[in-house]
């Protein structure tokens, strides 16, 4: 027996309040809005709920005159009607033949089949041809992964008595539930957090909301936000900056002042995001709030406040690397395969240790975040607005076009959110402190490593890091946590962390979509990359009707291409099977890309030069020198943790000639750190000075770096 299920949606039910707002007459908008007195109009207001109510019912009022509704739009994927008339009159057929015998009823059946299948073949191709004229890459992107990828809509979840739920309303109860459930209330305890203010600044109290800088955060809002519970897109709000920023910057201020927000601010549709695992169960998505986009224009201000108040006085450890600007997982992953390698060179074994929080940002306690945010000089105005923010919330799950119950939110930070992330990583950020062996954080992943000779202190560490936890109710992960041995003279000693043994990884680890392996080879980790490109070089090759080669290679390039060039600093291969592993994959593609045509058999070099591609190894080299120029040029890490300068041999061609330093072992000499410096060394001066990162990709795009080749 088959037991299947159709996971087939239902038709979403038009509302009156749809609007394209995308149609909208924003000359007359602007107008009209611009013609307001927003002074008269608060007149009499005492709270900011009294603010947005007004706020809400004239741009209500303007979306009423202004945008139209939406119209239904027909069923996704519909055939054309000379497809659908072909498929009734088959279907016609068919029936016929059951009520009485037909008269060449076989070949007119087959005739008719052979019709649909030359539309329906004609139609796609229609389609495919019609998305290259369009010059919208959000339209491609769009068009192809939905050929490439599964439904987004929540497949039947499994129920707490074992049965499968299809039903909306049930899964929206179900992740409810769930969401719900991972909230964390205070202990009661309040620990003491030292303060890292100094006599040097001032505490960030008072945050100004002027009309410039309400239209300046406006238009660097996504046009692509969801719609909150306010019913107001970022769209329409970007077309109207000039208009609506007097008021907004109205509202900011006296929420800002009187520490309280809107009602409509502290509620949140969930959405259900798909991780990985099963995704029959609920534990495996990750509620994503909408929260109101006039609330994160606000946010955004606040964020850029808080954000230049701790990089200015550098209060944010140099540790973490999520959500900061210029400290990616790329280089968070050269940093610690840098400090590995150098180790390793000297004759250590290095263990490192992987592990994270559960829930992490839905189970911040509040009240403990507050103690933090004022130990960084977070204060007055600013920490009670904060506190006003993050109290009285609700959110509910959203299935579909059905809604659970609300409930209260009684930890976390929004997901979704502007000041989310931030608010995260200072309630996070002294973790590092006392730990006296190598510490990096990316958001609430934590790695520690340190040699094998100091095992005591990294054991201390590894329960300093439990005793941390504890103290902030943050519970640490039991299924992300392993142990990575490093180097061959490694005894693989075991560690404890809260009390129990750490599961031994004795091959590879995932670390930041990277597989680092003991041995810190990069063939583990291109034959992973090699195997998911290749699948989804056949998806792209099986999902498109009219094999257009521009087309093809177009889906190539966004889709298939990256998967080969993540993070490729740190795992760019020296060995040629390893470095053919990975070009492989590109030389199957344009192989069966042209396999149809005339040139079906001509050498790998010449079918890159008629798709317009280039070799895989080739384009590495680019984005290594990229990174050594921004290491040098723009202070993304301190220069010297990977290069010297080569003061003695410098000459007129290059100024920033560097050191190739002595190794012992393949560990570090073809490291990152080594691996770059003769190719940079070669570079002409008017390269390596270039003023800026861009101006310096065109000066490199005009060297010949093919003789550093050493794959196909």
């Amino acid at each position: 027996m088959i037991d299947f299920c159709l996971n087939i949606g239902p038709h979403k039910n038009h509302h009156n309040d749809d609007y394209n707002f995308k149609k909208g007459n924003y000359d007359l908008i602007n107008n009209d809005l611009s013609s307001l007195d927003w002074q008269f109009l608060f007149t009499g207001c005492n709270t900011v709920e009294d603010h947005y109510n007004i706020f809400l019912h004239e741009v209500k009022r303007v979306i009423k005159l202004y945008v139209p509704i939406t119209t239904p739009k027909t069923r996704k994927n519909r055939l054309p009607i000379i497809i659908r008339k072909l498929q009734s009159k088959k279907r016609s057929l068919w029936r016929k033949n059951k009520s009485g015998h037909v008269a060449n009823f076989k070949s007119q059946y087959k005739n008719l089949c052979h019709q649909i299948k030359t539309e329906c073949t004609n139609y796609h191709i229609k389609q495919e041809e019609n998305l290259l004229c369009t010059n919208s890459t959000c339209t491609f992107y769009n068009f192809v992964n939905n050929k490439l990828k599964d439904s987004r809509s929540i497949p039947p979840l499994k129920g707490p008595n074992g049965k499968d739920c299809n039903n909306d309303t049930i899964k929206a109860n179900l992740f409810n539930t769930f969401f719900g459930s991972v909230f964390v209330n205070s202990n009661g305890s309040c620990p003491v957090f030292p303060s890292r203010s100094t006599d040097n600044y001032n505490d960030l109290i008072h945050i100004h909301f002027t009309e410039d800088n309400v239209e300046k955060a406006i238009h660097n809002l996504k046009p692509s936000l969801s719609i909150g519970p306010d019913r107001i897109c970022a769209y329409f709000l970007k077309k109207l900056s000039t208009a609506i920023a007097k008021p907004l910057s109205i509202i900011f201020d006296k929420s800002f002042r009187t520490s309280s927000l809107p009602n409509l601010w502290s509620q949140a549709t969930v959405i259900p995001i798909f991780k990985k695992g099963d995704p029959s169960l609920v534990e495996n998505c990750r509620p994503i709030s909408l929260c109101c986009v006039t609330c994160k224009v606000m946010e955004l201000i606040i964020n850029q406040s808080i954000i230049l108040h701790l990089e200015t006085n550098n209060l944010l450890s140099n540790k973490q690397y999520g959500f900061r600007k210029k400290l990616s997982c790329n280089l968070q992953l050269l940093h610690c395969k840098n400090t590995w390698t150098t180790q390793l060179d000297q004759g250590k074994a290095i263990d490192a240790i992987y592990t994270d929080f559960c829930k992490a940002f839905d189970s911040v306690v509040h009240n403990k975040l507050l103690l933090k945010l004022k130990s960084y000089g977070n204060s007055g105005h600013l920490r009670n607005w904060i506190e006003a923010f993050l109290s009285n919330r609700q959110q509910m799950v959203k299935i579909g076009s059905v809604l659970s119950n609300s409930v209260p939110v009684n930890s976390g930070v929004p997901q979704g959110s502007v000041l989310g992330p931030t608010l995260f990583i200072l309630y996070i950020n002294d973790l590092c402190d006392h730990i006296k062996s190598n510490c990096v954080l990316f958001a609430d992943d934590v790695k520690l490593f340190n040699t094998t000779e100091n095992t005591a202190t990294f054991q201390k560490d590894l329960s300093y890091v439990s005793e941390w936890s504890n103290k902030c109710q943050l519970q640490i992960s039991t299924n992300k946590r392993s142990v990575l041995h490093i180097g061959k003279k490694n005894q693989k000693i075991k560690h404890k962390l809260n009390s129990q043994d750490l599961v031994d990884d004795p091959n590879s680890v995932k670390d930041l979509g990277v597989l680092i392996s003991n041995d810190l080879s990069a063939r583990a980790h291109c034959n992973y990359i090699a195997k998911k490109a290749l699948r989804v070089v056949n998806l792209i090759l099986h999902s498109f009707f009219s094999g257009n080669i521009t087309l093809l290679t177009r889906a190539y390039k966004t889709f298939a291409r990256p998967i080969l060039e993540y993070s490729s600093s740190v795992w760019n291969p020296h060995y040629i099977f390893d470095i053919n592993t990975v070009e492989k994959v590109q030389k199957y593609f344009t192989r069966r890309v042209l396999h149809s045509s005339t040139h079906s058999r001509i050498p790998y070099a010449t079918r890159l030069e008629i798709l317009d591609l280039e070799n895989l190894e080739l384009r590495r080299l680019p984005s290594d020198l990229n990174i050594v120029y921004k290491i040098i040029h723009c202070n993304v890490i301190p220069v010297n943790e990977h290069f010297s300068f080569n003061y003695n041999n410098r000459r007129a061609y290059n100024r920033y000639k560097l050191k190739v330093n002595c190794t012992k072992l393949d560990y570090r000499k073809y490291d990152f750190s080594n691996r770059v410096v003769n190719v940079w060394n070669t570079l002409p001066d008017s390269v390596v000075s270039s003023p800026n990162p861009k101006n310096f990709n065109l000066r490199l795009s005009t060297i010949d770096l093919t003789p550093f080749l050493r794959g196909l």
